[in-house]
């Protein structure tokens, strides 16, 4: 195959994750023999979603290939300095241009380094694409040694004797029953608008721009559980919202909930959520 070379191939990577980069290390003891093999590769993936990274993760194993992570739009100084530093032949970037922009590859062109992308129509696509790589490339996993000879079988020592079951203790006292917890609830929409909800007495959002809440209940919360996530509160459609909301007890006033949402890029955003409150 055009490309390919003779080379030290480690057979066997561990892996850590450096700054946000996830390289290949090679245990002390590996093994390194000249073989017929692919080239040097890396593997570049985007590292906001791991659905193209744990695609690319065993084909890259099969190579002895690190896998690397950046954001989407521009190549992360840390990966940057790691290919550097790796020196591959050659680099797969794992997705299309939405996954890795066309930035990302030019970036990795200007570090002097041969650039492949690997991407189909959809995530499922790239997958398959980048299992393929392992026929393209002739990854073969080398035959099997021949099985040793099973060893002999020891003597079957003698059975002990069982002993005799011991007395079965009095049962204990049950104990009192524990209070029922106390469940209130708010379920609330874009802007702060209250929909429905146990014990809420207001719901007000703070500031401007959206995004933090104050939920107000008709007893002292202080001291409760809290459970918020962002979500609609009617089935309008089956795409779920992204973002992600925070609690806390609300500052001055121990009836209050304070809640803030966020977006998929952990800004403070408007968002309609789920509020639950055990005590």
């Amino acid at each position: 195959m055009a490309g390919l070379r003779q080379h030290i191939r480690i057979r066997s990577v561990t892996t850590a994750l450096i700054v946000g980069v996830i390289v290949a290390l090679a245990p002390a003891s590996a093994l390194a023999q000249p073989v017929e093999s692919p080239p040097i590769a890396a593997f570049l993936a985007r590292d906001d979603l791991a659905v193209d990274a744990l695609a690319a993760g065993p084909i890259a194993a099969r190579f002895g290939a690190p896998v690397l992570v950046t954001p989407s739009t521009s190549l992360h100084p840390a990966t940057a300095a790691a290919l550097e530093a790796l020196a591959p032949e050659i680099v797969f970037l794992a997705g299309g241009t939405v996954a890795l922009s066309a930035q990302v590859e030019q970036q990795v062109a200007s570090l002097g380094l041969e650039v492949r992308r690997v991407a189909g129509a959809n995530r499922n696509e790239t997958a398959v694409a980048l299992a393929n790589l392992a026929a393209e490339f002739d990854l073969d996993r080398g035959a099997a040694g021949p099985e040793g000879p099973a060893g002999a079988s020891g003597p079957e020592g003698p059975q002990g004797a069982q002993g005799p079951e011991g007395p079965q203790g009095p049962e204990g006292p049950q104990g009192p029953a524990g209070e029922a917890a106390t469940a209130l609830f708010a379920v609330v929409n874009f802007g702060g608008e209250f929909i429905r909800g146990s014990g809420v007495v207001s719901v007000s959002p703070l500031g401007v721009g959206g995004g933090r809440y104050e939920v107000v209940f008709d007893t002292d919360v202080s001291a409760c559980a809290y459970l918020a996530t962002v979500g609609r509160f009617n089935a309008i459609n089956h795409l779920p919202l992204r973002g992600v909301a925070h609690t806390q007890p609300l500052s001055g006033n121990p009836d209050g909930v304070f809640v803030a949402t966020r977006d998929e890029t952990d800004a403070l955003a408007d968002r309609p959520f789920h509020l639950a409150v055990f005590c």
